[in-house]
Parts: structure tokens; sequence; C-alpha cells
């Protein structure tokens, strides 16, 4: 296996978006997210393939979160790393075991990180 700078594990945290209803009976979002736990992860570019199959589903991605272990964070949820934001779009419990979980998350559109 060969490691490049940067491809070393991150920490990310994994936040809930909150929601409220003003007195109007409209739905917005809160002005903190709930923090819902951390954890550290290989942060990847999703493969084309992997684009292609999520944008035919109407949810785009951009990159792949692998980590070992299981999170409570769900679609509709974000995490953070180092000020990036990505924005859970699905998440697939490998094996349905708990041992293994890939997110696949859009990264908020700022400035082009790689």
């Amino acid at each position: 296996m060969f490691l490049r700078p940067g491809d070393d594990l991150k920490h990310f945290e994994a936040y809930q978006k909150g929601t409220y209803q003003d007195a109007k009976g409209a739905i917005t979002n809160a002005a903190a997210p709930k923090k819902l736990d951390q954890f550290d992860a290989v942060l990847a570019t999703a493969s084309q393939s992997e684009i292609q199959s999520w944008l035919q589903q109407k949810h785009p991605i951009s990159h792949t979160i692998v980590f070992q272990g299981t999170s409570s964070a769900v679609a509709g949820d974000f995490l953070v790393c180092n000020g990036r934001n990505f924005y859970i779009q699905g998440k697939d419990n490998i094996g349905e075991l708990g041992f293994w979980t890939i997110f696949y998350c859009k990264e908020d559109g700022g400035a082009e990180n790689g």
C-alpha cells in the first residue's frame, strides 16, 4: 500500500441539522445544529460510476467517507472536517454488522477542494 501526503485518517464530526417550526407554521433550520458523534475516517473522491449512480437517484455525491464502526448520522445530516462540510446523501453499513460504514456525501459548494 502506497500512501501520499493527505491519505491518512481525518477527524470528522457529525451534526444533525436542527429544524423548528415558527409562529406561522413554516419549518426552518435551527441556528445551532446538534452534534451527534465524531470519528476518524478515510476521505476519498467518489469514482465516476458512484457519481453517476447517485446522480440517477437525484442525490449527487462528490466524496465517499469510510470508517471502522457505526454512526448515528443519516442522510440529511452533515459531517465537518477541517472547515469543510460534507452533506450525507446516503449511508451503507457494509454487511449489516456495524464493522465498517460508508457515507456518500456532497461537499458544500464553496471552494473547489480535492
